[in-house]
C-alpha cells in the first residue's frame, strides 16, 4: 500500500507519519511519500505517473488548496482515498465535493487514525470495488 501526505506543517506531517507507521492494523505499507506542497504532489501524479491508495490532504496550504488538487487528483485517479486532514471544519461540505473518504480534524489522535485506516484498508479491499 503506497501513502502519501500533503501538508505544509512539519509538526503534523511528522506526527501523522509516525501515527500511520506505527498502525499495527493498517497492513503492509510500501512506502510513505511526503509532500510539503500541492504543486508538488501535482507533479508527482502528472509529470511523473505516481499514484497512491491513501492521500493526506491539508486543505489549507500555501499557494493551491487541497480541495484543489483532490479536483485534479480525482481526474486522474479514480482510486485513490483521499483523508482531507485540517484544523478547519468550515470544509465539510467542500469535501464531499472532491469525494474525500475521511474528514479529519487537526489536532488528531492515534485512535482515530488507526479507526479510519481500518474502514479505508476494509474498502480498499474490499471486492465490490
Amino acid at each position: 500500500m503506497r501513502i502519501a501526505i500533503c501538508d505544509d506543517d512539519v509538526f503534523y506531517t511528522k506526527q501523522l507519519k509516525q501515527t500511520v507507521s506505527n498502525c499495527v492494523q493498517c497492513g503492509t505499507i510500501s512506502g510513505i511519500t511526503i509532500f510539503n506542497t500541492a504543486e508538488e504532489l501535482l507533479d508527482a501524479y502528472e509529470k511523473q505517473g505516481l499514484r497512491y491508495d491513501i492521500l493526506f490532504l491539508d486543505i489549507k496550504l500555501k499557494k493551491l488548496s487541497g480541495l484543489d488538487a483532490a479536483r485534479v487528483i480525482n481526474n486522474l485517479d479514480n482510486n485513490v482515498l483521499i483523508f482531507l486532514v485540517t484544523a478547519y471544519t468550515d470544509y465539510v461540505y467542500e469535501g464531499y465535493e472532491v469525494r474525500a473518504f475521511r474528514y479529519i480534524v487537526k489536532p488528531f489522535t492515534y485512535e482515530q487514525i488507526s479507526k479510519d485506516m481500518r474502514m479505508a484498508l476494509k474498502h480498499l479491499y474490499s471486492s465490490e470495488r
